[in-house]
């Protein structure tokens, strides 16, 4: 591995992100700062504080153009660009001057401004190999823990192209009721293809799902047809479910796709289906929250609803959790169109 070290002044950084430095998909979610935290950098610079280094790998192209890839500092690059694009303003609780309080960069006074502009990131340009960008890239992260989802999506390979590729189907963004924050659809996506590659009920907890991104790192045969499969069901999913709503939570979302990946292939639901199928989730939700109201000594006690409920609880990943709401999904599909 070799070092070399670099200085970025901060008014050219628009430049470098358009012409040199990329962002590659392995990097967590920049969403990740809150908005004090971006202030905090500012007021940094502005004060001219210490601020850690980044770290960029240089890559060559096939014309031996040089681009250079992120390993450490994405939130302060993008931070700092934010602002510059008059993203976000000052806070009211900065160190700078009471006057800049609230301001955006292209409302400051030239001289406060350029007190910003010409400060300098400290960058170290890394040649290396890929093992080496992760190591690097986890113990950089060692101090703010990354998410299971984030620590593999830092594994590099055919599995992990395939997962982004699946979470960034508009499903998520238009009816899931949880964000996407620290890669929680990219779980989600893992675990629908583990499913898929099992085909049927399979364990997805974390150890799991690191042994797919490995094993699958290289060579991954039939990937097209995974990802074809699973967006065709998504696109099902978006269709089925006209809104946003609380049922949309991950272990049912995982379940729901199990569920139609079964129906899929057992029968033909083209579009036309997605009417019935919307009837039958929309009662089986009601019979869900209708079956809590009931004494557990009451006749009409459904016990396979409180196996469901309690799968959704207690190992929710676990082959056995998934199985069992399989199973009572299954079922009560059978008993409705019979």
């Amino acid at each position: 591995m070799r070092r070399q070290p670099h200085h970025i002044v901060v008014s050219m950084l628009p430049d470098y992100l358009e012409e040199r430095i990329r962002i590659p998909k392995i990097q967590r979610d920049a969403k990740v700062w809150t908005l004090e935290h971006k202030q905090n950098l500012i007021d940094s610079l502005y004060n001219d504080f210490d601020i850690p280094k980044v770290y960029l790998r240089e890559e060559y192209t096939d014309q031996r153009y040089v681009i250079w890839w992120v390993i450490d500092g994405q939130q302060r690059i993008s931070t700092i660009a934010e602002f510059l694009r008059d993203e976000f303003p000052l806070g009211d609780a900065s160190t700078m001057p009471g006057y800049l309080h609230g301001l955006k960069c292209s409302d400051l006074p030239p001289d406060d401004q350029r007190m910003i502009l010409s400060r300098s990131l400290d960058a170290i340009i890394v040649q290396c190999d890929d093992d080496e960008e992760e190591d690097m890239f986890l113990r950089f992260n060692m101090s703010t823990p990354l998410s299971a989802a984030e620590k593999r999506n830092v594994i590099r390979g055919n599995f992990k192209d395939t997962v982004a590729e699946l979470a960034g189907h508009e499903f998520f963004k238009n009816k899931a009721c949880f964000s996407g924050r620290r890669l929680a659809y990219h779980t989600i996506c893992a675990q629908m293809v583990a499913l898929f590659l099992a085909g049927g009920p399979t364990d997805t907890r974390g150890k799991s799902l690191n042994k797919l991104y490995e094993d699958y790192r290289d060579t991954f045969k039939n990937q097209k047809e995974v990802e074809g499969t699973i967006k065709k069901i998504l696109g099902q999913m978006d269709r089925i479910f006209p809104a946003k709503e609380s049922f949309l939570r991950k272990t049912n979302i995982v379940s729901i796709f199990l569920f139609l990946l079964e129906l899929n292939q057992r029968l033909d639901l083209s579009p036309g289906n997605d009417e019935r199928l919307r009837g039958f989730f929309d009662g089986f939700k009601k019979r869900l929250d209708g079956n809590t109201q009931i004494p557990e000594d009451d006749s009409r006690y459904d016990i396979d609803l409180e196996r469901y409920q309690m799968a959704c609880i207690n190992g929710a990943d676990s082959e056995a959790s998934i199985r069992t709401r399989h199973e009572v999904l299954l079922k009560n599909y059978s008993l409705q169109i019979e």
